[in-house]
């Protein structure tokens, strides 16, 4: 009887505070703790379901544990200029913006936040539970993710410093200056990082832009819909545990130096193309391709001081570089396959040196012819025997283009 007595008594407690937690709706533009913004003339506590409809001046810190802030469409929640203004978000707390969020800083560790609209944190953001966007969040300085981020098909997040200690999923754009990925970031959209490093698991079917540098010590999917671009360096290792691993069904593209200290495996379908220095110290397993734009005369690498297995290719893939060429040259290599002459249409690249040299895949060079003012040049292949051989093509030095051409 006594309990009985007892779980009535706590039903009863929490029936009335279910009972208490009321809507507050703005009704007039103003600051969010002046009565009169909202239509209860009074000001909204913790546990309220909050409403903006109007223009709203956060002139304080809020903090709530339960009861849902929903901005709708037109309208806004702006911090003031008289100081740091955060929002923390706790427990069964929620925050839906269809209009305009700013403020410095959130601390989200309660329920899921939506945004489809637009959301700037111009300091930090933390997030501990789930956020899923459809807007835009821009700018903010750090997030920290330790849930779940959804970035949807048409999100987009704009940031200086991302860590990713959570699940990451990104079907949109995503900006970040510095990249951390702890976790798992999974990627169908559009990444682009100045300098991105990998230390957990990478799974990308989408587009990965790097500006500056790409380190990975841990696992890192490229897939066969996967894009990898990047502008200066390429580095594959793990100094301690030896268990890195790039796995690459797509296009890798490195407009420096490549390095590998551990794994990098992949099936046919993968292809590596590299305008600088390449070292392998580690194993390169599988039936990619790997194209060394810088030597093409030598081995697969410059330096292999580590294992490649012969099924590994060389330069079988065409390799066009928007790093080193300009989009809007183009060339053009013909018939292909040829049986005599070679015709190559050099397009645009006609103002410096060119040279032209045709390797067989051994590496050994066939071929060299430099070029000056010539806009169609014709190889005459007669004495070279039926296969396929590399050819490369090169502008004040540069590598322009590369690919193969099949003699019958």
């Amino acid at each position: 009887m006594k309990r009985f007595l007892l779980f009535a008594a706590v039903c009863i407690i929490s029936l009335s505070a279910i009972a208490q937690k009321a809507t507050r709706t703005s009704v007039a533009n103003g600051l969010f703790n002046t009565a009169t913004t909202w239509d209860c003339n009074c000001v909204p506590v913790d546990g309220d379901n909050i409403v903006v409809n109007t223009n709203v001046s956060l002139n304080l810190d809020w903090g709530y544990s339960s009861g849902t802030l929903t901005i709708n469409p037109g309208a806004s929640l702006i911090k003031d200029n008289s100081g740091v203004r955060s929002v923390w978000i706790s427990m069964t707390g929620g925050l839906i913006n269809n209009g305009t969020f700013i403020v410095d800083n959130l601390l989200a560790h309660g329920a899921p936040i939506v945004n489809n609209d637009s959301m700037q944190i111009q300091g930090w953001f933390a997030n501990y539970f789930g956020f899923t966007n459809n807007g835009v969040v821009n700018p903010v300085d750090s997030i920290s993710n330790m849930g779940i981020i959804n970035n949807a098909a048409d999100g987009k997040i704009v940031g200086t410093h991302f860590l990713n200690n959570g699940i990451e999923m990104n079907q949109g754009k995503h900006i970040a200056t510095y990249l951390l990925n702890v976790d798992t970031l999974n990627n169908t959209g559009h990444i682009t990082a100045s300098n991105f490093q990998n230390d957990g698991l990478v799974n990308s079917d989408g587009e990965i832009d790097v500006t500056i540098n790409f380190y990975s010590n841990h696992h890192f999917h490229n897939n066969a819909a996967g894009n990898l671009h990047v502008t200066s360096n390429f580095l594959n290792a793990d100094s301690i545990m030896h268990t890195c691993t790039f796995y690459n069904a797509g296009a890798v593209e490195v407009g420096s130096n490549w390095m590998n200290y551990d794994t990098i495996q992949g099936p046919s379908t993968g292809h590596f193309c590299v305008h600088g220095n390449t070292w392998n110290k580690g194993k390169m397993l599988g039936a990619f391709d790997f194209c060394d734009l810088s030597n093409l005369g030598s081995g697969v690498v410059d330096l292999n001081t580590g294992t490649i297995a012969p099924t590994v290719t060389k330069c079988v893939f065409n390799c066009y570089s928007g790093i080193a060429m300009n989009s809007e040259v183009a060339v053009s290599v013909y018939p292909n396959p040829f049986t005599n002459n070679l015709i190559i249409d050099l397009g645009a690249l006609t103002s410096g040196n060119v040279t032209i040299v045709l390797s067989d895949l051994q590496g050994r060079q066939v071929m060299s012819q430099e070029v000056q003012g010539a806009q169609t040049v014709s190889l005459n292949c007669n004495d070279l025997a039926s296969g396929l051989y590399i050819y490369s093509i090169r502008e004040n030095g540069i590598v322009r283009f590369a690919g193969k051409a099949i003699k019958e």
